[in-house]
């Protein structure tokens, strides 16, 4: 109401207009607050887990700093109005050092009352350490209140209402911060759900075929605890952008001395088109190293985020997600580094010659380095190898775990982290056993003695397969007599197990299966045989021909 009222007035009232506003913002923000420290699981209890008795302390506080200063903040403004300065200035003074000793006795019950209260509470370190910044704004006040008394009105209200602003700025940073923090939780507890969800379904899986319960999923899921630390440091980075940044703008409008920044030159450049000089001061200078830092705090952290927010519930095709998270991250590392050197005024135009010199010498001097990070590049974009992929390469099999910008990470059976460049995957030749299709064949070779019945060795082999939990229905497994081997007849199972990491465990069962089917129904398992004919020649018969000779 009090911002409309405003609104109708006319241009010529200004400072009326202003008040009404100042009035309205300050109404709004009580209310505000009043309702989050009123409801029982709002904002304030439910979020930031503030005792009870914090927030009744609170309520009365700010109870009575907004009906004490609400009059005083509006006779402030009425003598203003007046434009008599010479008449006004004393009771303005007065009123000013009033609404400070106010705030100041406001700031001193609390500090008296909240600290102690929240001892006990498991509360954020903000407010762990809320003693030490209300010392810090009592501090502040006393300090304009001697100002004040000393005559310098005019500082000490410009100084006032810079500290409010910052202070609305800090609460909203710490704000934006933790309910962020909040939204991320819920984030990672409906991943851990679905985690956990996947997981029992495995169990289940287990138990109903009668198998060990599978060992903890680990492969293609995602770290939540590098997760949460990484959003938590990107959250915090981007509120305390957020917070310097409105406070640069709010005190560069009303303090000059910032203005300093934009004079001290650093260097000059000249655009090589249009032949027009640019300084680059000592401002810039500082902007390019806060683009350079938060280019590579983003850059690690932010491709993260986007995989726990976005790319999770994006029906992506299996390591896809980490593809895109990968080139996301160098994208922003060289968005930064174009940013930073144009903050220092480095173009295009002056860079290519060093840039093809720089080319030139990679491609003698680093040929190899530049190979593995081309290679890098189209793992990525062709994905012939993923994450969680089972590879076979150079004699090495294992699962691929991470992929990086010159190397790939293996992790064989004996979990030994195996560092492939990236250069061999495209150049070599590479087996993927799961890129299309997990499903894998086992081949299991047998030989019986010679006599055996062969049609009911066939059915045995058959039947080992069928009865086996890891053998898939379709493709059905078979058995074939392939030879007359030279002390064996030679059979081979054929089965299909659904993924590479049942093949050992597999083969180890068919082979038991077989063994006992075999000495059930006497079908012997031949073993190689050599017949030994010993023959006596005529010298044996005849030894006096030796001596003949």
């Amino acid at each position: 109401f009090l911002y409309v009222l405003g609104r109708q007035l006319d241009g010529d009232d200004a400072v009326v207009r202003n008040l009404f506003y100042i009035l309205a913002l300050i109404s709004w923000l009580y209310l505000t607050i009043m309702q989050w420290l009123q409801q029982p699981n709002g904002l304030l209890q439910g979020q930031f887990n503030l005792p009870e008795l914090t927030t009744s302390t609170l309520r009365k506080r700010l109870s009575w700093l907004f009906w004490v200063n609400t009059p005083l903040i509006t006779l402030l403004f009425l003598l203003d109005l007046s434009g008599n300065d010479t008449v006004t200035a004393g009771p303005a003074r007065l009123t000013l050092l009033l609404i400070t000793i106010s705030f100041t006795l406001f700031w001193v019950s609390l500090r008296h009352s909240v600290p102690r209260q929240l001892e006990n509470a498991d509360t954020p370190g903000f407010w762990n350490n809320l003693g030490v910044w209300i010392g810090l704004i009592i501090a502040f006040n006393i300090t304009m209140a001697g100002l004040i008394l000393w005559g310098y009105t005019l500082s000490a209200s410009i100084l006032i209402g810079l500290m409010f602003l910052l202070v609305c700025i800090g609460i909203l940073a710490y704000l934006i911060f933790h309910l962020g923090r909040r939204w991320l939780l819920i984030e990672e507890r409906k991943l851990h759900f679905a985690q956990a969800r996947a997981r029992r379904a495995e169990i289940l899986s287990a138990r109903e075929e009668q198998k060990d319960p599978p060992p903890p999923l680990q492969e293609n899921f995602i770290d939540l605890q590098t997760i949460s630390e990484q959003g938590t440091m990107l959250l915090k980075t981007i509120t305390t952008l957020i917070f310097l940044t409105l406070a640069w703008f709010t005190l560069g409008w009303t303090l000059p001395a910032l203005e300093v920044l934009d004079t001290v030159t650093l260097w000059t450049t000249e655009s090589a088109e249009e032949g027009i000089q640019s300084l680059i001061t000592l401002k810039q200078i500082l902007f390019a190293l806060a683009a350079l830092t938060i280019t590579f705090i983003a850059a690690r952290n932010l491709p993260s985020l986007v995989e726990l927010l976005i790319l999770n519930y994006l029906p992506l095709a299996h390591g896809t997600s980490y593809a895109i998270s990968t080139l996301l991250k160098y994208t922003l590392i060289i968005i930064g580094l174009i940013s930073f050197l144009n903050f220092l005024g480095l173009e295009w135009g002056k860079l290519q010659w060093l840039i093809a010199a720089m080319g030139v010498g990679l491609g003698f001097g680093l040929q190899e380095i530049v190979a593995n990070f081309v290679s890098g590049l189209i793992i990525l974009f062709e994905k012939p190898v993923r994450i969680g992929d089972t590879v076979t390469i150079g004699g090495v099999t294992g699962s691929v775990s991470r992929i990086q910008i010159r190397a790939t990470t293996i992790t064989d059976w004996d979990r030994k982290e195996v560092i492939i460049p990236n250069k061999t995957f495209i150049t070599d030749q590479l087996i993927n056993w799961s890129l299309t299709d997990a499903i894998t064949r086992v081949v299991i070779p047998v030989g019986v003695a010679y006599g055996s019945d062969t049609d009911q060795v066939t059915k045995l082999l058959r039947q080992a397969a069928e009865t086996n939990n890891n053998v898939l229905s379709e493709p059905e497994p078979m058995a074939y007599f392939l030879a007359f081997g030279n002390s064996t007849l030679d059979f081979e199972l054929r089965a299909y197990i659904s993924s590479m990491d049942k093949r050992t465990r597999t083969i180890h069962e068919l082979h038991l299966a077989i063994d006992q089917l075999f000495r059930e129904h006497n079908i012997e398992i031949a073993f190689p045989q050599m017949d030994l004919h010993l023959r006596s020649n005529d010298t044996d018969k005849n030894p006096g021909n030796d001596d003949k000779n």
